[in-house]
């Protein structure tokens, strides 16, 4: 096959499964700790519930009976030695291959937070009443339920992950391919029970996932079709699954061609940039500044630096240099991205707002700059979804300055915000602070500062 043959496609493939592996061992991590959250939350629940304990104990009269009756079985829980036993043998590994296919199914660690916030909801039921200080019950089932949504979140992440890897896009390739080459219906053991329908899965793959259409509804009449499990049935299949093949693989190219190629490009220039034209780029600042006072002198007028505007621009020349053409500084109405490209093709454009930090003359710009950078870059998203489909941006934020100001890191390394994804990079080419800790500048702050402006205005 060609994915196997040609050099550059099976980079592409290599990196791209790199990437599925990274957000998987993100997952693990994220079960890891979110385990230490429920370990934690574990000794204050036994603390708060022995206390409970010991008040039932010396009440003369419950004030509530019936709603008591109905939670005092939560004492017992909570005395178990081992409240997560019978998760023991599970894990949090999930199975790649039944991801598409099957609904998400619990793992250890859910399991074990929702036995924790099944035990908060009933302890602060018990402490309504009994008709106690109920703050601390509730504060321990608000985080529980927190936590809770917190692992719906990251499993629901890494389905959509796999879903979207090259990985899995091989996989369907080589279902079609053995479906076609009539591998499955080799053995005999395949057409009795419980394997008598076959092509079952890759019906129902494609019906949930193929684009509505003919396709799809073709698919669903083959799932009440008497004759799925003959093994002649894959003859008739077989122009159908050659299309889905094909477009398959044009969206493996596609996703190669796009956000991979428009990653990569981004890191070289990182690269290039921090480890061989620093010093060429403060000597182009350095020119600039100059001529920039020359003529403020000359006028009368005061000093207007443009550094953002030289950097931007040397980007632009990068990427025109390896073949992606990008608008500098388009004007579209109110929106003026710094770059944007191949709107007239059939790629996803890349949008682009660049952000300058810490020069050394001029306003020394810091957070909210880069802040502001970010607000811009969603209202271009916004705007150019709707027109192009575009649902990837790029903030770079070129760190200019001395060793005294401040290094730049984002938490997460890329934001997921809504149906967009902005992938900020930091471009040092001024000298290295190595005394002070990064600002990190952090995804769930940054909305929620957007949010406190949304309700005060």
């Amino acid at each position: 096959m060609f994915l196997n043959t040609d050099p550059q496609a099976r980079r592409y493939v290599r990196e791209m499964d790199y990437k599925w592996k990274t957000n998987y061992n993100k997952w693990l991590f994220n079960c890891n700790a979110m385990r230490a959250v429920v370990s934690e939350l574990e000794g204050r629940i036994r603390a708060v519930g022995a206390e409970l304990d010991t008040y039932v104990e010396n009440l003369a009269e419950i004030p509530n009976a019936d709603a008591f009756n109905g939670s005092k079985h939560i004492f017992d829980k909570i005395r178990e030695t081992d409240w997560y036993q019978s998760w023991s043998t599970l894990t949090d590994k999930l199975d790649p291959g039944l991801l598409h296919i099957e609904p998400l199914r619990q793992t250890q660690t859910g399991y074990m937070i929702s036995h924790v916030l099944s035990i908060t909801r009933a302890l602060a039921r018990l402490a309504e009443a009994i008709d106690v200080e109920k703050e601390t019950t509730t504060e321990l089932r608000a985080k529980a339920e927190r936590l809770w949504r917190e692992y719906g979140s990251a499993q629901w992440k890494v389905k959509n992950d796999w879903m979207s890897s090259a990985i899995h896009a091989l996989e369907q390739l080589r279902t079609a391919v053995r479906i076609m080459d009539g591998d499955v219906f080799i053995d005999p053991a395949n057409l009795e029970p419980p394997k008598i329908r076959l092509l079952t899965p890759w019906m129902v793959l494609m019906v949930r996932y193929a684009p509505p259409g003919d396709l799809k509804n073709t698919f669903k009449q083959l799932l009440k079709h008497p004759d799925t499990a003959n093994k002649d049935f894959e003859k008739d299949l077989e122009p159908l699954i050659r299309s889905y093949l094909q477009q398959v693989f044009t969206g493996l190219l596609f996703l190669a061609n796009t956000r991979l190629a428009h990653q990569h490009l981004v890191e070289r220039y990182k690269a290039r940039c921090e480890n061989y034209d620093w010093k060429h780029i403060a000597e182009m600042a350095q020119s600039h500044a100059g001529r920039v006072g020359e003529e403020a002198e000359k006028k009368g007028k005061s000093q207007r630096y443009r550094f953002e505007d030289l950097l931007t621009l040397y980007f632009a020349r990068y990427l025109h240099d390896n073949g992606y053409a990008v608008h500098y500084r388009s004007r579209d109405g109110v929106h003026e991205p710094d770059l944007l490209g191949n709107l007239s093709s059939d790629l996803e454009p890349v949008v682009v707002e660049a952000k300058v930090v810490g020069q050394t003359v001029g306003t020394e710009q810091s957070t909210p700059w880069i802040e502001e950078g970010l607000r811009a870059l969603l209202a271009y998203l916004q705007k150019y979804h709707s027109d192009y489909g575009v649902t990837d941006g790029y903030l770079i934020v070129f760190r200019m300055g001395d060793e005294t100001f401040p290094m730049y890191t984002f938490q997460p390394a890329e934001w997921i915000i809504g149906q967009f994804t902005i992938i900020p990079k930091v471009i040092n080419i001024g000298r290295i602070n190595k005394k002070d800790s990064p600002i990190v500048i952090r995804q769930e702050s940054f909305l929620q500062n957007i949010n406190d402006t949304v309700c005060e205005s």
